[in-house]
Formats: C-alpha cells, structure tokens, sequence
C-alpha cells in the first residue's frame, strides 16, 4: 500500500479514548516481556488503562488546548482511505530536551496496516510540524530491541543521543 492510501488528522475530542488506547498497546509491546509470563495482555491492558486514566487522559486533552496556553503539543490520527483508524501520534516539546527540540511521545501504527508506508508518512509529518513551530531538533524514544522501529527512524536521520543504563539485582 502506498503512504498516499493514508491521512494524517489533527485529533478532535472524541479521539482521545482511542490516542489513550494506542499509548497503551505501544505500552504493552514495548514491556509486557518485562512485566512476566504470570500476566497476559488483557491483565496488563487493564492496568496500564487504570494507571494512566486519570493522568494520560488529563494529559492528552491539554494536548488540544489552544497553542497560548501551553507549548505546542498535537495529536494527530492517521486513517486509511476506505477503513477506520490506522494510528495515533502524539507530538510536542519535551523542554527537559531543549526549548527548541519536538519530542515525539507516540508513533503508534495498527498491526494491520504496518510496512505499508504509515511511519514514514508520520516521520515526514513530524518534520513538517517541527519546522513550522520552529524547533531545531527532532528526539524520541525506542526500545533497541524494536528492530522495524530502529530500522524506519535511522531511515529519517534520527541517531542514537541518550543511553540509559541498568544494573539487574
């Protein structure tokens, strides 16, 4: 499928229920292996909807507010031409980053319609929606074990600037 089968929209109110339930499946892909055998998806699911309701959704509703009143932050849905919702991305300034640097907090495609041009159609947005509000520096976060993601960012440019570290007990 061609990148041009997708749109990207800015998300309305009543987008974000599903903008929460994509941060929480990019939760789940990214740790459920960390979390144990002795939870299934579901459980976690449930969690992470507890856990982050209150905050996320808080959260993400300010992402809508008028640019005035915070520092730019959008929300934007991606949809396929004849089917529903493809993905969400979640993109703003992370000022602990830099004043100048767009953060991008969540690139989230759908099973169905990944390897089909979407992150690469959602990268290309971000760059455009991080010149337009004149920041300097594109940053996110991804787990190296996220093979597709590392793949299609270093793709863009993006390189690695951060390392975290971990000692196991």
């Amino acid at each position: 499928m061609h990148p041009s089968a997708f749109s990207l929209i800015p998300a309305k109110e009543e987008d974000l229920e599903y903008a929460l339930d994509c941060l929480v499946e990019a939760f789940i892909e990214n740790y459920a292996s960390a979390l144990g055998p002795e939870k299934n998806r579901e459980q976690i699911r449930e969690e992470c909807r507890y856990y982050m309701n209150p905050h996320a959704t808080s959260g993400i509703r300010s992402f809508l507010a008028p640019a005035r009143e915070r520092p730019p932050h959008d929300i934007f849905l991606a949809k396929e031409a004849d089917a529903g919702r493809s993905g969400c991305m979640i993109l703003g300034v992370n000022t602990e980053a830099g004043p100048d640097v767009a953060w991008v907090y969540l690139l989230f495609v759908e099973r169905e319609h990944r390897r089909k041009g979407l992150g690469k159609l959602m990268l290309a947005k971000t760059e455009e929606w991080a010149r337009d509000h004149g920041m300097k520096a594109i940053m996110l976060s991804v787990k190296t074990h996220n093979e597709a993601a590392m793949a299609l960012y270093g793709s863009f440019g993006l390189k690695p600037c951060k390392m975290w570290l971990r000692k196991a007990l």
